[in-house]
């Protein structure tokens, strides 16, 4: 995989976790408001019952009506209607010295309840802990499991109106039974999403857990926690499809435009290795190695195979009378005109400085001499033109045919004897091997 796939492959990665982190941070967020929340809820509700009770506690006339002179006229309609009816609660208790009952007044949904059991099961932690606080009013409040329901209970001594002291051996608590419409009307007022009172004991997250004045767990407040990224999980989904779709799209073009400059570069690399860097035909070290093969080949199938050595004459002469740069382009002049003269199958190399070779696959010796001279006369018929200057170029050639020859070496020696033959003849000739 290529460094850009990597490159997007990580970006892709990263966006994702991203993501997913942020969504993972936003419901965490969201499931920390609905706590806090929740506990904001049950403060408030405690802060209103606790006021309420503070309200009927300093009350004169209900201390003296109820302790005193336990008035069961009063008690009834004072502590049954304005204080159960009107408010909420589900049950009314004081308790005077010795902890004995003052009076107890209760709606229909706690007609099983009784004092012993209110007592038993934590209204008497209540008091106690009531006597233990240093404010005014030492009001407490806790939750009581009673008659398999669970209540929430406000508590305090009355409170004298004129010194603002509590009465001692004297106790008020006020209990709301917490059923489904309390729940519901905490889940209206606090928008809190399917909550659920449950009795059994579970430790569980997106909850609360209840205890008794005794510290025992009694219940375990749930809710359905709010999950935000649901509602932007749709769109998110898109973005990221898009992106991908996108990513895929570029990474695909990127790749393309790799495998193609791969390619060009493998193509240069290999032009490189195997071309004359002046005249762009093959080199010695390529033309050898085809050389080679084709000889072979053609040595197994018994088929005609001849090598052509051709040198231009006096070539020092041009570089010393018009230097090294004249004679490059001599070099190239002459190769330009040796390719009008040559087939695709033909195989054509500067294995030397002036020296060149040509591979004539399926072609005789007769044929090869006709070839080269052909080279021969149209060298001479088209001299080279630079720099004002008209130089007249001839080439010498050596031709070679496949015989008996072991290696492609000997046939090349052999057409490079002929050359050097046609060199001591005066030049500017074709010679055959012999």
């Amino acid at each position: 995989m290529s460094i850009i796939s990597w490159l997007f492959l990580t970006m892709a990665i990263a966006v994702v976790g991203s993501l997913y982190y942020f969504l993972r941070s936003l419901d965490s967020l969201a499931a920390t408001e609905i706590s806090q929340r929740m506990n904001l809820a049950l403060k408030i509700e405690n802060q209103h019952r606790q006021e309420l009770l503070e309200e009927y506690s300093y009350w004169d006339e209900a201390y003296e009506k109820i302790v005193v002179e336990h008035d069961a006229q009063w008690i009834e309609n004072n502590s049954g209607d304005y204080l159960l009816d009107n408010n909420g609660f589900d049950f009314s208790i004081a308790v005077e010295q010795g902890e004995k009952a003052a009076y107890l007044t209760k709606n229909e949904d706690a007609q099983r309840l009784n004092f012993d059991e209110i007592m038993d099961q934590g209204l008497a932690e209540l008091m106690s802990m009531s006597g233990t606080l240093s404010t005014d009013t030492q009001t407490v409040s806790g939750y009581l499991l009673l008659d398999e329901s669970l209540y929430f209970v406000v508590g305090g001594p009355f409170i004298d109106e004129g010194t603002g002291t509590p009465r001692a051996g004297s106790y008020l608590a006020l209990g709301t039974r917490m059923d489904y419409e309390y729940q519901n009307m905490l889940a209206t007022n606090y928008q809190l999403f399917e909550l659920k009172l449950d009795l059994s004991i579970k430790n569980q997250a997106n909850s609360m857990t209840l205890r008794s004045p005794m510290g025992n767990q009694i219940g375990t407040f749930s809710w359905k926690p709010y999950s935000p990224s649901r509602n932007i999980i749709p769109a998110i989904t898109l973005v990221i499809i898009a992106f991908f779709l996108v990513t895929t799209l570029v990474t695909r073009h990127i790749l393309q435009k790799e495998q193609a400059n791969r390619a060009t570069y493998e193509n240069k690399l290999y032009f490189e290795a195997t071309r004359d860097s002046l005249t762009k035909i093959n080199n010695r070290r390529y033309f050898m190695e085809i050389g080679y093969k084709e000889f072979h080949l053609y040595k197994l199938l018994e088929r005609l195979f001849t090598v052509v050595v051709l040198d231009i004459d006096h070539f020092k002469e041009i570089n010393d009378n018009y230097g090294h740069r004249v004679g490059d382009k001599a070099l190239v002049h002459f190769t330009k005109l040796c390719c009008q003269e040559l087939r695709e199958s033909d195989i054509f190399g500067r294995i030397g400085g002036e020296e060149f070779a040509i591979v004539l696959p399926n072609t005789s010796i007769k044929t090869a001499a006709e070839v080269a001279n052909r080279i021969r006369t149209l060298v001479i018929e088209n001299p080279l033109h630079v720099d004002n200057n008209t130089i007249q170029i001839t080439v010498s050639a050596g031709i070679a045919a496949l015989n008996k020859q072991a290696h492609f070496e000997v046939l090349l020696d052999q057409a490079d004897k002929a050359l050097y033959q046609a060199k001591g003849s005066g030049r500017n000739r074709v010679m055959l091997y012999n």
